[in-house]
């Protein structure tokens, strides 16, 4: 019987320790506030300004649009392409990714390859891809345009 009264005292002590805790910490006094001047509304850093300026994004609100519509665009691209020789005589077909920045004024950077194929048809798919420049709707984010990188992929089939 004995040992069953010291684990229930045990038991109890931690919770009336929390209970006197609790009782000294209440006081009829009301709670101290430290009143700050408010903080004036800074505009933001020009350094700021600038990263934003500079900030890619991969996908916003409406993504880029060639002019006039996608199918546009793959007619620009089937007009435009020449199927190298080299690659034709070889027999190369197959797809090639090019991926660039459609700027926010619709203009386009930053060109390259993100998957290739064949020496020339890589630089073929470059040309054609950097002739569509100016030929883009901005991306648009909240309302404003802004960088979005844009992937183009172009199939090369011999006919």
């Amino acid at each position: 019987m004995r040992k069953h009264n010291i684990f229930q005292l045990l038991y109890k002590a931690p919770l009336v320790a929390l209970l006197l805790n609790i009782a000294a910490c209440a006081t009829d006094e009301e709670p101290v506030t430290i009143n700050q001047p408010e903080a004036e509304a800074l505009p933001p850093k020009q350094e700021d300004a600038a990263v934003e300026d500079a900030k890619v994004y991969n996908f916003v609100d409406q993504m880029p649009a060639f002019e006039g519509s996608e199918e546009k665009m793959f007619e620009f691209l089937h007009e435009h392409v020449r199927y190298p020789k080299e690659a034709r005589e070889a027999g190369v077909e197959g797809i090639v990714v090019v991926k660039f920045i459609v700027e926010r004024d619709g203009s386009i950077t930053d060109v390259e390859m993100e998957k290739n194929l064949h020496p020339e048809i890589d630089q073929e798919a470059l040309r054609v891809a950097r002739m569509t420049d100016r030929k883009w709707k901005p991306g648009l984010q909240d309302g404003e345009p802004v960088r979005v990188q844009y992937i183009l992929p172009m199939r090369f089939t011999i006919k």
